[in-house]
């Protein structure tokens, strides 16, 4: 809107060098590698998640283990083996397992950089130690007398750690799942909404200096095409940006502020922009000597505009409104609705964003072509980037739709690990409990008894763990929901569907675990040494 004027003040923002990839950039600057602060911080918990239940995996595994080791144990004791030593020797196992695991995540990242490779490595070590204390503790600080007798395997201490340990698992497990559900439903709810101006068969192309000074020579070409319904130009791709360039203008001696983009007086008949009050730009506003403004629905509501309302603007050129559009979304679902005015006529307005218009009915890939080839022509050197809505809309949203990725992949994983650690414990007291499961089998109880007294123990540890993390999940997608201004509300089924997926998961596990023990005849069992 011509020359800005002199402010008085002005902001300076330095920027650490080492946080120059958290500083947000428009969507013409997408060659710049940037992120979120926020979404890396998210990405780091879920990792410790994941992490943390891969440990408790292990240290349950290892306390399940602890029967089957304790004579061993005490052999050593009394060939003078020292608490210090055995228990060191149960540390180094747990970190040998633990930098074996990490071997496929270093020969995987082999590109990154020496010192994060160590950072790696290092995180390894520690985790393969933290881990393993309890295990090491624990398994050499039996007595010989509880060893002997053979009863620390079902003993109450040890059968209430190792539902505790579940129990956390589970509400990780939950509280992850839940959390994919809503992050899943958010970003479909944010590709599919309505924003208020039409993205199919809209084909968006940048244009260089070269080809916006042959704009009518470009619309033409193009237009030769049959396919081609019609090229409209902006300052800027409508639907990629938070927010657009601001400006303002005085009404009545009151001054309103908005975001504006400029636009060919085909622009909104291309986009199918509807308006509501007043009439759309025609060709022959372009010979018109002031501005002319199409504000949207929110500008009228907060500044009470009128069709017909003059303006003068922040460098004093004169404008007038024409029309009003209905509600309309062209930023993201992050921000609010804003005044956001559409300028027609601006003079040396630059307008490098062609969005071509393809008929209804009309081959895409022969389109895409012909546009092709028509940059070939007018400038062969230029890289030409054609993209569509779908792309667009995506490139807005790809941190939420990365991190819906990393989310339901870590969800995956932990609801692997922790039923991988249900079927570790499951083998683990069917083994140590065969004959009390022949004794009841002779004394009249059924398979499905079996079965049910079982599935039981972790059905109960499952409901407390959901209800558990209910509250927590809750929390957590509220946070995840704060980041926009339109989002999907939490839905009960999200819940529901967890909880039935989880709990059938579960009891597949445990039932075909357990199945072959309870159908096993008792004779067999009881007279196992």
């Amino acid at each position: 809107m011509g020359d800005a004027p002199d402010y008085k003040e002005a902001e300076v923002k330095l920027t650490n060098l080492a946080d120059i990839y958290y500083e947000p950039v428009t969507s013409q600057m997408k060659f710049i590698k940037s992120g979120k602060k926020e979404n890396m911080n998210r990405m780091l918990m879920v990792a410790f998640l994941v992490a943390l239940i891969a440990m408790i995996n292990y240290i349950n595994y290892s306390v399940a283990l602890i029967p089957y080791r304790i004579k061993s144990i005490n052999i050593r004791k009394i060939a003078g083996a020292s608490v210090a030593r055995l228990r060191c020797a149960q540390l180094f196992e747990s970190v040998v397992i633990s930098l074996v695991a990490c071997l496929p995540a270093v020969l995987l990242n082999l590109s990154l950089d020496i010192p994060v490779l160590l950072r790696l490595v290092s995180l390894s070590l520690a985790v393969g130690f933290i881990a393993g204390i309890y295990p090491a503790v624990s398994a050499t600080s039996i007595s010989m007398q509880m060893a002997l007798k053979g009863s620390y395997g079902l003993s109450p201490k040890g059968l209430a750690l190792r539902k505790m340990l579940i129990g956390i698992q589970y509400v990780i497990s939950f509280t992850l799942v839940i959390l994919a559900f809503v992050i899943y439903q958010q970003n479909r709810y944010m590709e599919s909404r309505s924003f208020g101006y039409g993205k199919n068969r809209i084909a968006v192309v940048v244009l260089n200096g070269k080809m916006v000074g042959k704009i009518d020579l470009f619309t033409n070409e193009l237009k030769k095409y049959s396919g081609i319904e019609d090229v409209a130009f902006s300052s800027a791709k409508v639907g990629a940006e938070e927010l657009y360039r601001g400006g303002g203008a005085e009404k009545n001696n009151e001054m309103m502020y908005f975001h504006y983009l400029n636009v060919s007086p085909n622009f909104l008949s291309v986009m199918d922009i509807p308006v509501m009050e007043g009439r759309c730009p025609r060709q022959e506003d372009r010979q018109s000597k002031e501005l002319l403004f199409v504000f949207n629905r929110k500008a009228k509501e907060e500044y009470g505009l009128e069709v017909g309302d003059r303006l003068i603007t922040y460098w004093k050129d004169k404008g007038m409104v024409i029309g009003i559009t209905d509600e309309l979304k062209i930023n993201s679902l992050r921000t609010g609705a804003y005044p956001l005015a559409f300028v027609i006529n601006e003079k040396n307005a630059g307008m490098p964003v062609a969005c071509i218009k393809i008929r209804q009915g009309a081959d895409m890939e022969k389109a895409t072509e012909h546009i092709r080839q028509t940059f070939k022509e007018i400038d062969p050197a230029y890289p030409v980037e054609i993209e569509y809505y779908e792309t667009i809309i995506r490139q807005l949203y790809r941190d939420e739709i990365r991190t819906g990725r990393i989310v339901s992949a870590s969800c995956l994983a932990s609801v692997l690990i922790s039923l991988s650690g249900i079927l570790g414990l499951v083998l683990f007291e069917t083994q140590y409990r065969r004959r009390e499961i022949a004794i009841r089998k002779v004394l009249g109880a059924t398979v499905k008894d079996v079965l049910y007294r079982f599935n039981r123990t972790y059905l109960m540890v499952l409901i407390v763990s959901f209800v558990i993390s209910v509250p927590v999940s809750i929390y957590f997608a509220g946070e995840w929901l704060k980041n926009f201004a339109y989002k999907v509300p939490l839905d009960w089924m999200v819940y529901v569907v967890s909880f039935f997926s989880i709990l059938l998961l579960t009891v597949f596990v445990v039932t075909l675990q357990t199945w072959r023990t309870a159908n096993e005849n008792p004779v067999k069992s009881l007279s196992v040494n």
